[in-house]
């Protein structure tokens, strides 16, 4: 058995591991799909499973099982947590089962010759804190090192690249189950550059849920149901989201769904004209929606002080960006050549995760941060292109019978952006003869900027629990590796 490092895509809606072993070697669900993030967990004797057969398990009306799906969409929520089988689960301990079954699938496939040790794993753009900690915390109870995180865009633009080969300007817009992601991306001489990045939480499950709800209100209206979509029960509502899940994905090969039928409760078996949804009804369906997600890359151009002349390319990865409304809006609004629509989508950020758990690379600095002083200017405190490790401490007299100093924080546009309690460091001090604030400033390996504060009459007195912490997790940052050359 050889230990291996992998890519990871840890999505809201399926997630995936790569191999990069003498080949491209994908695990899922099966070779060819995906593994659903879902986690279904007896009420008895406490028997997890994962995937598609837990999935299945949602539409059923007297279940055994708790059935748990976008788990990480609820990572950070302290008051989530579920007594089950005489256990207290919590959302990590059910995230730290779908690495589990990742790297199980691995050693099971691989006839038992890979296992999976070590990971780059793909995270959202606005992904926070406190989710960044629990995931790596999931992963490594089961027995994965994090051994980097990587925005999902990045890691799209990255296994896209050769299709992108001569660009300098690339837009990768990354539409899955769960999140938008956009970032602008500059490749110029080895160096991949993170320009801006933006995130939006209308993805493919709000989609589904969309197209439920109004086929809910078509039938109900015409077999005079009298019922709310959020009365039908769990399982009637479930099965509703798989149907039309399954109708969306036909229409991006099909001008319509095909007929199904659904079990409505207590109402028996409800046929659904699939001749309803069409890729025009849809189209109508999700027209404003389309347009704000629309929106959302322009918004990322102009924070890149880039227009969309410069760009020479735009990627749609994920599988949201496989329906044929959201592809017609773009080639419409940006024109055919500027457009990549890749083969395998689903997998792309997988396969960006992957080539860069097995090659070399540096890490610089994209974003500047600063202190803001008293008089509106700023003093710098992390600057562009600085290299990966980075700590660096400052240290700031007291200069009059102040109780609280106070660290203000700014310099990237989208720090300036963030309301003044987000942005505010405050630190009590004494006032005492040579006292001093001290300011540890980092990069941690959640790829956050740390700040930690406090009086050197504190540290030295109570060390356990002396700083206060602000924490930034929205940088960019530039890559230097050779994409010309990296051979799997």
């Amino acid at each position: 058995m050889e230990n291996v490092t992998a890519g990871i895509d840890f999505g809201t809606t399926n997630s995936s591991i790569i191999v990069l072993k003498n080949g491209v070697h994908r695990y899922g669900d099966s070779e060819n799909e995906t593994l659903p993030s879902v986690v279904a967990i007896n009420k008895e004797n406490g028997r997890v499973i994962c995937g598609k057969d837990a999935l299945s398990l949602l539409e059923k009306e007297d279940n055994d099982f708790e059935v748990f799906r976008s788990i990480k969409s609820v990572l950070d929520d302290r008051d989530k947590t579920f007594e089950i089988a005489n256990k207290i689960w919590t959302p990590e301990d059910i995230a730290e089962q779908i690495f589990i079954k990742l790297k199980q699938t691995v050693y099971e496939r691989s006839n038992r010759e890979y296992n999976v040790n070590k990971a780059v794993v793909a995270i959202p753009v606005n992904f926070s804190p406190e989710k960044r900690r629990i995931l790596r915390r999931a992963a490594e109870r089961a027995g994965i090192e994090v051994k980097s995180f990587i925005t999902e865009s990045t890691a799209a633009f990255i296994a896209n690249y050769k299709s992108t080969k001569g660009s300098t300007i690339t837009v990768v817009f990354d539409w899955g189950g769960g999140t938008l992601d956009v970032s602008v991306i500059e490749y110029n001489h080895g160096t991949i550059s993170e320009l801006a990045t933006r995130g939006k939480k209308f993805a493919g499950n709000d989609i589904d849920e969309k197209i439920a709800r109004k086929l809910h209100s078509i039938t109900e209206d015409k077999y005079k149901l009298h019922l709310n979509f959020d009365d039908l029960s769990d399982a009637v509502q479930n099965r509703m989201l798989r149907r039309c899940e399954s109708a969306k994905i036909q229409l991006s090969e099909n001008e319509c769904a095909k007929t199904f039928p659904i079990k409505y409760g207590d109402y028996g078996q409800i046929q659904i004209d699939g001749n309803i949804i069409s890729r025009t009804w849809l189209s109508n369906l999700l027209e404003e929606d389309i347009n704000k997600i629309s929106e959302c890359l322009m918004e990322s151009l102009r924070i890149a002080k880039q227009n969309i002349y410069n760009v020479d390319k735009i990627i749609l990865t994920g599988g949201s960006c496989k329906l044929k409304t959201i592809q017609d809006k773009m080639v419409s609004k940006y024109g055919k050549d500027k457009i990549i629509i890749p083969q395998d989508s689903s997998w792309d950020v997988t396969l960006g995760a992957a080539i860069l758990s097995c090659v070399d690379y540096d890490i610089q600095i994209g974003t500047k941060v600063s202190l803001v002083l008293h008089d509106g200017s700023e003093c710098p405190i992390l600057t562009e292109n600085t290299f990966l490790p980075y700590r660096k401490k400052y240290c700031f007299g007291i200069l009059d019978t102040t109780k609280q100093a106070r660290f203000v924080f700014g310099g990237d546009p989208d720090i300036n952006r963030l309301e003044d309690k987000y942005r505010v460091l405050d630190v009590k001090c004494e006032n005492f003869l040579e006292e001093q604030i001290i300011l540890d400033v980092y990069i941690d390996e959640d790829l956050m900027f740390i700040a930690k504060a406090n009086s050197n009459f504190y540290i030295y007195n109570n060390p356990e629990n002396a700083y206060t912490v602000f924490e930034y997790p929205h940088l960019k940052f530039k890559y230097r590796i050779d994409l010309d050359h990296v051979k799997y």
